[in-house]
């Protein structure tokens, strides 16, 4: 696969990343006006993945990042590839960890 290719693969995902995440405010204020609803119910259950989504966002950007690094010979920060590593290892522990007992983010989206 070219350094092309998996650029525009990247690109893609990062325009999916900001769909979704307009996906998710909406959500938030139909939870907000309405907790009943579609919306406000793919709102909880987004909140009940929230941090193994958050760590599948990390791992590919670690992927990434090595893929640029060490295939494409690109120049990268080690601080980066540092905290990147730190970052997939805290939340894929934090996340099997709170499995069974979520913590709630209704209060990081609320207005008041």
């Amino acid at each position: 696969m070219s350094t092309s290719s998996l650029s525009l693969f990247f690109a893609l995902l990062a325009v999916a990343a900001w769909a979704a995440t307009l996906i998710v405010w909406a959500a938030a204020v139909a939870h907000r006006r309405a907790p009943d609803s579609a919306l406000g119910t793919l709102f909880d259950d987004i909140g009940r993945l929230s941090l193994w989504i958050a760590a599948l966002v990390a791992i590919v950007t670690t992927c990434g990042s090595l893929y640029y690094s060490e295939v494409a010979h690109f120049v990268s920060l080690p601080l980066m590839a540092l905290s990147a590593f730190t970052l997939v290892v805290t939340l894929v522990l934090t996340a099997r960890a709170t499995a069974h007992h979520p913590i709630p983010i209704q209060g990081a989206l609320s207005c008041s």
